[in-house]
Formats: structure tokens, C-alpha cells, sequence
């Protein structure tokens, strides 16, 4: 926990996108990929979550990923 005058800091997207994959992991314990997969099960949820949370289009949910968030789910390039 940060030190701070009585009040937390807000998460910045990248801890918030780890804090939501880590829990979508932590409830999917040893869900197999698929062999022509690029993504696992938990990336896929986590993404799928992100859009929903994010409540935009499509390609304006992708063009925020893919310039903030790529190097969190490499496979999917």
C-alpha cells in the first residue's frame, strides 16, 4: 500500500489491468489453451471484461488496448 495522507491514489491502468487479470486467473486455475490459440483462457476473459468495463465500440475499445496495454497480452498481435 502507498503511503498517503489518509487517501489512496488511484490505480493507473496498467496496475488495474493486472489487478483484474489476476483475479480472473486466481477463479480459472489450470483452464488449458487451446494448441492454435495465441491467447490463454484468462487473457481472453480479462480482454472481454476490459471492453465491458470500458463501454465503448469495438475499435475504439482495441485502439485504447493496443496503445496503452500490448506488451500485457503479447500473443494477441
Amino acid at each position: 500500500m502507498r503511503a498517503t495522507l489518509g487517501m489512496e491514489e488511484p490505480m493507473t491502468t496498467l496496475e488495474f489491468i493486472t489487478a483484474v487479470f489476476g483475479h480472473v486467473d486466481d477463479h480459472r486455475p489450470g483452464t488449458p489453451k487451446h494448441p492454435h490459440a495465441n491467447l490463454w483462457p484468462s487473457e481472453i476473459v480479462t480482454l472481454g471484461l476490459l471492453h465491458t468495463l470500458k463501454g465503448v465500440g469495438n475499435r475504439a475499445c482495441y485502439r485504447w488496448l493496443t496503445r496503452d496495454s500490448r506488451a500485457l497480452f503479447p500473443g494477441s498481435e
